[in-house]
């Protein structure tokens, strides 16, 4: 008996089988394309303070949300839009001359997102009020460019401060930030330990005013500042410590 193939039929039922799987991916590009991206942020505010008054975070035109500015740790994680700037400060109502509402943002400090998906802002704030204005650094927050065992360090006196971390040497002017990653000095029971002096500028020579040894760990994310203690006008040193979460 002799089979009859109707090529006409079985190539419309390829090109069937081809829309439905192309539309299915239009539809899947569609559905992907109208989320909105997401990013993870924090916030440390600096310098130290025994309050710390919300503030708001700019999410779009007209829209803000209220987000902590904590000193002694970090905020909680804060779900925004991605946005290329972060501006925070405070959003009032005015009546225009219609007699309508009209929101109206004002900031205190700006600055340009980093474009990662997790990210710190470091917020040093300019006098002691919001109002006096803020200078935002906000910083890659993920192992990849922050990982453990590695100090942001950040010089907000008005001199030079020179460090050494170990065999790692750090000269930072005033309102100078760097991110290194020291070796450990020595090592006791499996636990590392690093030693640090700290130099400050007088005139034209660099003074030793500080030593102490450090722990330095693995697992934990380092932000030091170095200040000027108000009342006595000392420098001083403020650590925060991040442990990163092991999934």
């Amino acid at each position: 008996m002799e089979m009859k193939f109707n090529t006409d039929k079985f190539q419309k039922k390829i090109m069937y089988k081809y829309l439905l799987v192309s539309l299915a991916l239009i539809i899947s590009s569609l559905c992907v394309n109208g989320q909105e991206k997401t990013v993870s942020v924090r916030f440390l505010s600096f310098p130290v303070s025994s309050t710390s008054a919300p503030i708001e975070l700019l999410v779009e035109e007209g829209k803000s949300i209220p987000v902590e500015l904590p000193t002694t740790c970090l905020s909680t994680v804060y779900k925004v839009p991605a946005l290329s700037q972060w501006n925070l400060g405070k959003m009032n109502i005015v009546i225009d001359d219609k007699g309508k509402e009209k929101k109206t943002f004002k900031s205190y400090g700006k600055a340009k997102s980093t474009g990662s998906s997790q990210q710190l802002i470091l917020v040093i704030r300019k006098g002691s009020s919001y109002e006096d204005g803020f200078k935002l650094i906000p910083l890659k927050y993920n192992k990849e460019n922050f990982g453990g065992g590695e100090y942001f360090i950040m010089n907000t006196t008005k001199i030079d401060i020179g460090l050494e971390l170990g065999t790692t040497k750090v000269a930072l002017k005033p309102r100078g930030y760097k991110l290194v990653k020291p070796k450990a000095s020595k090592v006791v029971n499996g636990r590392k330990h690093l030693y640090v002096k700290s130099y400050y500028r007088s005139g034209a020579k660099m003074k030793p005013f500080y030593s102490s040894t450090w722990r330095l760990s693995d697992n934990a994310r380092n932000l030091v500042f170095f200040y000027h203690e108000p009342v006595k006008k000392k420098i001083r040193t403020h650590t925060i410590r991040s442990y990163i979460r092991n999934k």
